[in-house]
Order: C-alpha cells, then structure tokens, then sequence
C-alpha cells in the first residue's frame, strides 16, 4: 500500500509577535502577515484602547483588547480565512485573551498573552496568574 501525501491540503499557520504598538502599523502587520501566509497571529503590547474588533487590510481582521491609558493590550489578528468562524471572544484583561475558531473538524481556542514583566508590581502578577489558570 503506498500513501500519497496531499500536497494541497490545507494547513494552518500560526504565529505570534510582539509588535511593540499597533498605532499605524496596522496594515504593515496585514501585509507581513499575508506574505507569510498566516492564518492566525496573537499579538503583543498592542498599545490600543478598547475591546474591539476592526478589519486591517489584505482580508485580516483582528480582535484585541487593551486598557484605557494605552498600554500593553493583547490581539489576535485572523486571516479572511477564519474570520467568519470566529465562535467566542475571552477578553479578561489587558494582558489576556482567548479567540475560540470554528472548524468543520473541532472547536479550536487561541490566546494572546502578555505576561507582566518583573518590574510589575505583585498585584499585576497574581492578577495575571490567576486568569491564565
């Protein structure tokens, strides 16, 4: 018996980056993102404001949530190939969130984390350990 593999199935491409800030870069990101041919990518230190959802070109959209002064914020952008399977939104703080994807094959859950850096205070910390268990 000889197995053929399938060479044109579709496969799922994942990443994560750190971007530093998303102000303005947002369709740098969308176009980095296509080239590479990612589906789904959790971003980090957004800096963005809000809990939102927003289309940022090339067919991406990205869900993210961050605090009201502008710091941390996490995301997860998704490829027009996913966007419209999205089942459920988590956002449970500036440093945490999930994305739930619907296949035709399974539920699949996604999260973007920020973990806090040690000059946090112990507060920020536990609070953070807390909603990841």
């Amino acid at each position: 018996m000889r197995i053929v593999k399938d060479h044109n199935a579709a496969k799922t491409r994942i990443a994560t980056l750190n971007v530093g800030t998303l102000t303005g870069r947002s369709c740098e990101l969308a176009a980095a993102l296509e080239n590479r041919r990612i589906d789904l990518c959790a971003v980090q230190e957004t800096r963005w404001s809000g809990n939102k959802s927003k289309d940022i070109g090339h067919g991406f959209k990205v869900v993210y949530n961050g605090s009201p002064k502008t710091r941390n914020g996490v995301g997860i952008v998704v490829s027009q190939r996913f966007r419209d399977s999205i089942a459920e939104v988590q956002r449970f703080d500036d440093r945490l969130m999930k994305v739930v994807v619907t296949t035709a094959e399974q539920r699949l859950h996604f999260f973007s984390t920020y973990a806090p850096q040690t000059g946090c205070c112990e507060q920020v910390k536990d609070n953070f350990w807390m909603f990841l268990d």
